[in-house]
């Protein structure tokens, strides 16, 4: 967790770094400089556009993989939660069924009881 973080921090300074003060910087220097020549205004736009691109790249990367980290997470939470709830169900099931085994072998005992005693005849329709 603490390096994506960092992670974050760097990237975020990069990209403030590269899109920011990069194209400022180079503005104040194309409007101070007393000789201006073409190589100077081409490199400065050239440098301009990349830094604004590298910003823009950036962005439209980094920001999707950060929230893609944070639904995995959370999906991976509700995942478990759902394997929790699914393993209570099971158990509860389990112990349903070994009750109602009970309860079915008692009620034997019960049939054959009373088949001994006399008092239990078939009806059948």
């Amino acid at each position: 967790m603490k390096t994506r973080i960092v992670l974050a921090v760097i990237v975020l300074c990069i990209v403030f770094a590269s899109g920011i003060l990069v194209p400022y910087l180079t503005f104040k220097h194309l409007l101070l400089d007393t000789e201006r020549n073409i190589g100077t205004l081409i490199a400065s736009t050239i440098i301009i556009v990349t830094s604004l691109g590298v910003m823009v790249a950036c962005i439209t990367i980094i920001i999707p993989y950060f929230l893609k980290q944070t639904e995995s997470r959370e999906a991976k939470i509700v995942a478990e939660s759902k394997r929790e709830r699914l393993l209570i169900y099971k158990a509860r099931q389990r112990a349903m069924l070994e009750l109602l085994d009970e309860i079915a072998s008692i009620l034997r005992e019960i049939r054959d009881l009373l088949k001994r005693a006399g008092g239990y005849e078939q009806e059948r329709v």
